[in-house]
């Protein structure tokens, strides 16, 4: 299902404004006055936190991870739904072995998961209420990684306590800029887009 500014006008205008609130962690998918984030703010019509980080990943890494994000995080109000990505950097990380998909990339993919099933697990024992988490979108060389990843996301979402959903992207073909990863602007829009088709079928306050 895909929207037009205008039909997603409509759509958000007939609910109230929500009271929740809402937190995006993750990666620089979503860092630095991301336009997934503002596309989110004016569909949503209410400021979105956002302490989303470049580089993070899962796993520990050069920078502060995803988890950590979490962990830092103001919770004397509990947020009611986070917006996370994660896995991304951990694949580059190991992106020749991620190419031809061997078990040295199961292995890596299968942690970073594990790690973020184990982040759903103390999000649900904070009170966080949902969760939406953007699965991965096809890069030349690593459309395998994105499957299998995908997929795994799917099976920690579908298992964890707390009410998950999966934004899956591996329909989409997202335009990517001059590094062949990171979206164009109307790329970080069908990234929204896809986020907030989520938040609709599954009635997900943001």
């Amino acid at each position: 299902m895909r929207f037009s500014t205008s039909i997603a006008s409509v759509l958000f205008a007939a609910v109230p404004m929500a009271m929740a609130r809402t937190v995006m962690i993750g990666d620089s998918m979503f860092a630095g006055g991301s336009k997934v984030n503002n596309w989110l703010q004016e569909w949503a019509g209410h400021e979105i936190e956002n302490i989303a980080i470049v580089g993070a990943s899962l796993h520990e890494g050069w920078t502060e991870s995803i988890p950590a994000e979490y962990a830092e995080l103001d919770k004397t109000v509990v947020p009611t739904t986070i917006i996370m990505d994660g896995g991304g950097n951990d694949v580059i990380s190991k992106r020749s072995d991620c190419e031809s998909m061997d078990d040295a990339c199961k292995l890596q993919i299968d942690e970073a998961v594990s790690i973020g099933s184990d982040l759903l697990e103390q999000m649900h024992e904070d009170g966080v209420a949902h969760v939406i988490w953007m699965g991965f979108f096809y890069i030349g060389g690593l459309e395998k990684a994105a499957d299998y990843g995908t997929e795994k996301v799917a099976e920690a979402c579908a298992t964890a306590k707390i009410d998950c959903h999966v934004a899956d992207l591996r329909d989409l073909q997202i335009p990517r800029g001059w590094d062949g990863v990171h979206p164009t602007d109307e790329g970080y829009k069908m990234l929204a887009e896809r986020i907030w088709e989520v938040k609709l079928e599954n009635h997900v306050p943001i």
